[in-house]
């Protein structure tokens, strides 16, 4: 009985988790397609998912399978319900990280406070509550990296030996690198963490009363090591479901994956390689100060403070937390600074899981610090929730999605402004994904012909090109400007550019 009483702080703390970010993400979710929270994407994804198909590197297959299964609920707009994919793996991640943070909390005498503020700050943090609320990938990437540092933290070192343990770690790695390449930073923690253990410490002699030491002598567990490669194979096969994909008919098949060279190229995302590295000294200061302001805003100057005393007071007395969340935190801020892209800034996204566990460690230094005084420690806990849940109505202006319209007017006004049988010139995601949508998913305006004009350097759009639309003449090379071949191609049709600054619009010539 009194295991059982033991837990309702835990239990009690979770169903208060789920109802305040259930609560926020439901008021804030986009009711339909969007472009709110650079959400440009979500097109892409929506219709590749309802149509069978791939989309952009690295392809993204469960992802998009997962993402089939919400569009089969029976409720609002199938764009509705790819959302409400993202909600549901968001609020399922804070959960995970309130059972990490509970797990690896000194004290046990009030870990579910410790869980209940890291798992707060974490889902009401501006990032990941902006990628709760629309359809992209992140929400997934975090549920899967998440799960992956729960099992880690179960599979410790001296702990009883456990294959499916390992199996699930490498399967969970897996399904993550392939659905986002960035998993690869967990690498090391894949390999180490449960592995390695050093064994040494300072003794008493038996014979007299001095100290002696014992060097440390280091062990490999190799059977473990052999479980995890397995089952990190079996997650990383799943993407040869991509061929299967690729065969579906779906007129959105990026990368045309049906050749190993082709199905390499989508899934090691070539396309962007060129952003990796591409910027210049003071180009790279600028994004520091502004990546520094950013995560400043997802908890702010109190909760910074709060996070460093944990980091510093507890990281102190345990290297291997410092090391196992430093790691997480610098690997996806480094790499958020190096990947010039508009948005790379949502790869910090990542980060704020090491720094909501720093925070939760503030707490418990906080408490423990309170400890002679319960009314203190009470105090302090009602406190937190409610300057975690001010700070909350704070952000809540600047994820919400639940009025953004932009997306879904642009694709009206293309269906009730283009000419019949006009080719459609798209450049931007916005627009691009946009009217895929409305023409593959909504089945509007099956006559025109969109064709995105920056994708045309590809010899696999092209082919996908010719087979949507069979009547349309694309030349397979250009001396110049893609858009003028084609119009020399094809004189008898209208040509409608699209515009994107911050809506879209369409501009035709008859």
């Amino acid at each position: 009985m009194k295991k059982i009483l033991n837990k309702y702080p835990s239990l009690l703390s979770i169903l208060f988790l789920i109802f305040i970010l259930g609560t926020f993400y439901f008021k804030t979710i986009a009711p339909g397609l969007t472009w709110a929270n650079n959400g440009a994407d979500g097109g892409d994804f929506i219709s590749a998912a309802a149509t069978g198909g791939v989309a952009h590197p690295p392809g993204y297959p469960f992802y998009l399978t997962l993402a089939k299964l919400f569009q089969l609920i029976p409720v609002s707009n199938i764009a509705y319900r790819t959302n409400l994919l993202s909600l549901v793996c968001t609020i399922s991640a804070a959960i995970l990280l309130f059972k990490l943070a509970e797990r690896i909390s000194c004290n046990t005498s009030f870990k579910w406070v410790v869980g209940l503020s890291s798992s707060l700050v974490f889902g009401l943090s501006q990032l990941v509550w902006s990628q709760a609320v629309i359809t992209e990938v992140y929400a997934l990437q975090e549920l899967l990296l998440l799960s992956f540092l729960t099992f880690l933290s179960k599979n410790k070192n001296g702990a009883k030996f456990s294959g499916g343990v390992d199996i699930a770690i490498g399967i969970i790695l897996g399904l993550a690198i392939q659905n986002h390449l960035t998993a690869v930073f967990f690498l090391p923690l894949f390999i180490v963490i449960g592995i390695v253990s050093i064994n040494g410490d300072r003794s008493t002699s038996q014979n007299n009363s001095q100290n002696t030491f014992k060097f440390p002598t280091v062990k490999f567990n190799w059977k473990s090591l052999l479980f995890r490669i397995m089952g990190l194979i079996i997650g990383l096969l799943f993407s040869l479901t991509i061929f299967i994909r690729a065969n579906s008919g779906s007129p959105i098949i990026w990368g045309e994956p049906k050749s190993i060279s082709n199905f390499l190229w989508l899934i090691s995302g070539k396309m962007y390689s060129g952003s990796l590295f591409n910027f210049s000294f003071d180009f790279l200061l600028t994004r520091i100060n502004l990546w520094g302001s950013i995560v400043k805003d997802q908890i702010g100057v109190i909760g910074l403070i709060i996070s460093a005393i944990g980091f510093v007071i507890i990281g102190s007395k345990s290297i291997k937390k410092t090391i196992f969340t430093l790691w997480i935190f610098l690997s996806f801020f480094i790499f958020s600074l190096l990947y010039n892209s508009i948005d790379s800034f949502v790869y910090l996204i990542f980060s704020i899981i090491a720094i909501s566990l720093w925070f939760g460690w503030g707490v418990e230094v906080i408490l423990s610090f309170l400890k002679s005084n319960k009314i203190l420690q009470v105090s302090f806990t009602l406190l937190l929730i409610a300057g975690l849940l001010g700070y909350a109505f704070k952000t809540y202006p600047k994820v919400d999605a639940s009025n953004d319209k932009r997306a879904e007017n642009f694709g009206k006004q293309v269906v009730l402004e283009a000419p019949n049988d006009a080719i459609i010139f798209t450049d931007a995601d916005k627009d691009s994904f946009t009217l895929w949508y409305f023409q593959y998913v909504q089945n509007e305006r099956i006559d025109v012909f969109i064709v995105v004009e920056k994708l045309l350097i590809y010899e696999w759009y092209r082919h996908s090109l010719a087979s949507v639309y069979p009547s349309l003449l694309i030349p397979e090379s250009t001396t110049g400007s893609w858009q003028k071949d084609i119009k020399e191609l094809n004189p008898n049709k209208a040509f409608c550019n699209t515009i994107v600054i911050e809506d879209a619009y369409i501009s035709c010539n008859n």
